[in-house]
């Protein structure tokens, strides 16, 4: 969630697909999503705000998809010529998917990249080596580590690997590695739960690494579309973005020797043992871990 976006496109109700206004979409981190528009998205203009709706559909000038949800207006405005404006803020963005209704907006796995994952994981993975006239650099894809939690949900730490070269004119060549947490239900479950399990694996980040950690990247896939004589069509990943004020503030590196515990501390074998107990006592240390977590994300009201 740390990329910043600007789109521009059309705008509408689900109740009223015809009525389709033109605006722009903006998001950061620190500020969220807003959503500027030419026009009203009904027939009069509200001017009493804040109006609240729960979803706003778009598609991009590029046709990309666009559900924002739990929106709220922010502004409204009728000039002198009678052309009327609006603004709305939404508390999430979904890039590449429409949701007519709040209760639809279900996933099947997310798969997150946090702040400082790469550094508190550091699983060997490259084996660089140079002479005079020969440099080499072996990569092995780490293999991923697996934890069942509570109600069938897993969650695994995965290695995701890109190579970066140039196919005309060889000059550079490069292979890099990002680590993420898969976050998978059973089934198709609603994104509050997706959010909770998420907020659980940050705050255990959190305890490791001693500093506020944030979810850098989101992206949530649903299960296969069912169509007509038991057909299926497949459904592309979506991208998710909601406000995390502060993940600007993040330092870039983290200090090892800082961290309260590293995962080689608990290493592979008990991956699986140390987050079931952390999801299985969350609820009975929910007051302390509040206290705590508060106190670490806004320091400045203690």
């Amino acid at each position: 969630m740390i990329r910043e976006f600007e789109y521009k496109g059309k705008w509408w109700l689900p109740s009223n697909s015809r009525r389709r206004i033109a605006g722009t979409l903006r998001f950061t981190a620190s500020g969220g999503v807003y959503l500027d528009l030419m026009g009203s998205l009904t027939a009069t203009l509200e001017m009493g705000f804040p109006q609240e709706t729960a979803t706003i559909l778009g598609i991009s000038s590029e046709g990309q998809e666009i559900t924002l949800s739990k929106c709220f207006q922010t502004n409204a405005t009728l000039g002198i010529s009678g052309f009327p404006t609006s603004s709305f803020y939404a508390n999430e963005a979904f890039l590449g998917a429409h949701f007519n209704k709040i209760e639809n907006i279900k996933f099947e796995s997310w798969a997150v990249n946090y702040s400082y994952l790469e550094e508190w994981v550091n699983t060997p993975a490259f084996d660089v080596r140079s002479s005079k006239n020969k440099m080499t650099i072996k990569y092995s894809r780490p293999q991923p580590i697996e934890a069942i939690v509570k109600d069938g949900w897993k969650i695994s730490i995965v290695a995701k690997s890109t190579l970066d070269y140039r196919s005309n004119v060889q000059i550079e060549a490069g292979i890099k590695q990002r680590m993420y947490i898969y976050i998978q239900s059973p089934s198709e479950r609603p994104f509050a739960e997706f959010c909770d399990i998420a907020y659980q694996i940050q705050n255990v980040l959190s305890l490791a690494v001693g500093q506020p950690v944030y979810p850098l990247t989101i992206e949530g896939t649903r299960g296969f579309h069912e169509k007509a004589k038991k057909a299926y069509s497949y459904r592309p990943p979506v991208e998710i973005f909601y406000r995390a004020k502060g993940i600007s503030e993040a330092p870039d590196k983290l200090h090892i020797p800082r961290t309260f515990f590293t995962f080689n501390d608990i290493s592979s074998k008990r991956f699986d043992y140390f987050l079931k107990n952390w999801f299985k006592k969350a609820d009975l240390l929910k007051p302390v871990n509040d206290l705590y977590f508060g106190t670490l994300y806004n320091p400045k009201c203690t």
